[in-house]
């Protein structure tokens, strides 16, 4: 995979312009994926215990550049609070699970 740094930050007619695969750096570590298969997603990649973790927060058509910029600012917040924000998705997407488990389970019972 091809790594496009820098401290230029994306906007909205650069990402349109993409056509090779690679990582592009928006900056502060928030990164547009674009896979071969020409999809492309928004990642943020953090170091906690000593080690680097990269978070998908979703796919471009999704997520806008504007909503990217302000999820990983939030992930980055919960990071130097000491959080781990793929705990805290897992937690919340079984939350989620469960709660349509239970309301499938309810309406089947009526």
């Amino acid at each position: 995979m091809v790594f496009r740094g820098g401290s230029n930050r994306l906007s909205a007619l650069s990402i349109k312009s993409i056509k090779e695969p690679g990582r592009y750096a928006e900056g502060n570590r928030l990164y547009l994926r674009f896979a071969p298969c020409r999809s492309k997603q928004w990642t943020i990649v953090f170091r906690r215990d000593g080690k680097w973790h990269e978070m998908g927060l979703g796919s471009l058509g999704d997520i806008s550049l504007k909503r990217a910029r302000e999820l990983a600012d939030l992930h980055r917040q919960t990071i130097a609070e000491g959080g781990d924000p793929t705990a805290e998705r897992r937690l919340e997407l079984t939350k989620r699970t469960l709660r349509d488990y239970a309301r499938s389970a309810s309406a089947a019972s009526r």
